[in-house]
């Protein structure tokens, strides 16, 4: 919509104008509710992902720690001992 329409000189004219321009704003708040609606989805998904990855009790981390056998006891676990390098050289268990 143009904001140079002079609007003052007809009522009816302003009327309309005003009205088109509540159409457009009000189609744009839809518009961006949706935008926001996927957005937060994926924020949802993303942050579900990351828990999964970050869980001390992973089907890999399990099969890992089965396989390598008594050494990989020393060695980190999973990502949040990556995180945390200088924790490596003590023993601790990594918190959820």
């Amino acid at each position: 919509m143009s904001h140079d329409f002079d609007h003052y000189d007809d009522p009816a004219a302003a009327t309309v104008f005003l009205a088109a321009e509540a159409a457009v704003l009000t189609e744009r708040v839809r518009l961006l509710r949706r935008q926001l609606a996927d957005v937060d989805a994926r924020i949802r998904e993303t942050a579900e992902k990351m828990r999964r990855l970050d869980s001390p009790h992973t089907a890999a981390g399990e099969e890992h720690e089965k396989s390598d056998g008594p050494a990989a006891a020393d060695a980190p676990r999973h990502r949040h001992d990556r995180r945390c390098p200088e924790q490596l050289e003590r023993v601790v268990p990594c918190r959820p």
